[in-house]
């Protein structure tokens, strides 16, 4: 009779490899049969479940299998961190996606969508003031009736502090990145600080 183990995820048939065994999560059950080799080239099906799972059986004449063992597979510790840090990442991704919509969310979307051709605009008129082609800002000036050069240290001044603020949002982020990409142990996956407590920190600082 053959004798199924595992050691060191690697599903072994009387000491020698049948596969390896892929590292999960979560734990689960490998179940074992014996398959023709024209159906599998080891001579072996190998079924890998998480615990509760439904398992799968072998797609050939269920008289040419034989069922030969179920195992137990733990976990892998690597799986787990991880798991954790993609989940731990898509939620300062997507607090991120929040806090930054919420900067912009005072102005129309078609307001939003013009700025860069307002700062390309401001900056040629403070440069250039007397060659530099403005219409946006040109009507923009007009229907507010405020000097053209005046509206473009505006639209710079408010760039600036969009930049600072949006900016401090993107490095909070990305800060959390990092020390999730730091993090070694499962343990200090959950020791990294949510991207909400980093923006508290830094704005109570």
């Amino acid at each position: 009779m053959n004798a199924i183990t595992i050691q060191n995820h690697v599903l072994l048939a009387n000491g020698e490899q049948i596969q390896e065994l892929p590292k999960l999560a979560k734990d689960a059950v490998v179940r074992v049969w014996t398959v023709p080799t024209d159906y599998s080239a080891s001579g072996y099906f190998v079924d890998v479940q998480p615990k509760g799972g439904v398992p799968t059986i072998p797609a050939c004449d269920s008289a040419q299998t034989q069922f030969v063992a179920m195992l137990e597979l733990e976990a892998s510790d690597e799986a787990i961190i991880s798991q954790s840090k993609g989940e731990r990442l898509a939620q300062a991704n997507q607090a991120a996606e929040r806090f930054l919509a919420l900067l912009s969310k005072s102005y129309p979307q078609g307001e939003v969508s013009s700025w860069p051709q307002q700062v390309k605009e401001a900056e040629d008129l403070i440069n250039n003031p007397t060659t530099a082609s403005t219409p946006l800002i040109d009507a923009l000036a007009a229907s507010r009736s405020v000097g053209r050069e005046d509206l473009a240290t505006r639209i710079l001044q408010k760039t600036e502090q969009y930049a600072v603020a949006s900016g401090g949002i993107i490095g909070i982020r990305q800060r959390v990145e990092d020390l999730l990409d730091a993090a070694e142990t499962h343990d200090d996956v959950l020791a990294v600080p949510s991207f909400e407590a980093l923006f508290d920190e830094q704005m109570g600082a």
